[in-house]
């Protein structure tokens, strides 16, 4: 399932809502299932890295990969750009309670999805990096 989801996101821009992918006027559909609990942990330590399995942050680290619901990007996001190297608990604790508390403020986003993208957005360093992201 993991070299799928690859696959597919390489291919092109992903999309739960079929009305978005009407809206975009897209040449094909391709339905993407959510990632099982262990896949989407083993898909969230690929891209953390080493730090999520530490003794200390491994817990932690789980229910921030589980807090993204099985959403390849958003738990590609949260992995790679949000956590990744980040050593100290108590930065994956403010990372899941943030995960937990944000709230959509543009109707039509996934509240799933949202969340770990604003967070890992949010947690640039440097404007000039948040600005290339937009």
């Amino acid at each position: 399932m993991l070299k799928e989801v690859e696959r597919l996101l390489k291919a092109g821009p992903t999309y739960r809502s079929l009305e978005v992918c009407r809206e975009m006027k897209t040449d094909k559909e391709v339905k993407v299932d959510v990632l099982n609990d262990e896949e989407a942990w083993q898909l969230f330590k690929q891209n953390a890295g080493k730090v999520a399995t530490l003794e200390h942050i491994e817990p932690i680290s789980r229910e921030v990969a589980r807090e993204c619901s099985g959403l390849p990007l958003a738990i590609i996001t949260m992995g790679e750009t949000a956590m990744r190297g980040k050593m100290m608990i108590e930065l994956w604790k403010n990372a899941f309670s943030e995960l937990q508390r944000s709230v959509p403020y543009i109707k039509g986003i996934e509240n799933k999805v949202y969340k770990p993208l604003k967070w890992s957005y949010d947690s640039l360093q440097g404007k000039n990096i948040s600005k290339i992201a937009l």
